[in-house]
């Protein structure tokens, strides 16, 4: 499985460039941060909003750290600038040259390079 194929995975992007319905119900809100546990994410404007539809997923205490992060925007690690394009490339996902697809799986690198330098940073706590 290549690269792009984990990413559409992990982002809910299905190969023909439509949303699943979970990603489809974030656009339809302001979406600025994610909270994730376990495999299940809590999307909303504010992190409060995201934790709280995040516990409304879950039944049991989770087996992982509650993290609370910004969705969709830049930072030190991936430009606002990067993660417009990445937008922008996702949002035509069939549509792409051989070259945006090429930038688009190296942008998809960079984000997850961008994660793990996150990761780091943050350090265990």
């Amino acid at each position: 499985m290549k690269l792009l194929d984990y990413y559409q995975m992990w982002t809910g992007i299905q190969t023909a460039g439509t949303l699943n319905s979970e990603a489809t119900h974030m656009t339809e809100q302001v979406v600025r941060f994610c909270a994730t546990a376990d495999n299940n994410r809590g999307y909303g404007e504010t992190p409060q909003e995201a934790l709280d539809e995040l516990m409304g997923k879950l039944h049991d205490e989770p087996e992982s750290p509650i993290i609370i992060s910004r969705f969709n925007r830049g930072d030190a690690f991936f430009t606002d600038a990067q993660q417009q394009r990445l937008l922008e490339l996702r949002q035509r996902l069939g549509e792409l040259s051989e070259t945006e697809r090429s930038e688009l799986e190296n942008l998809i690198d960079q984000s997850l390079d961008a994660t793990v330098a996150r990761i780091q940073a943050v350090g265990v706590i």
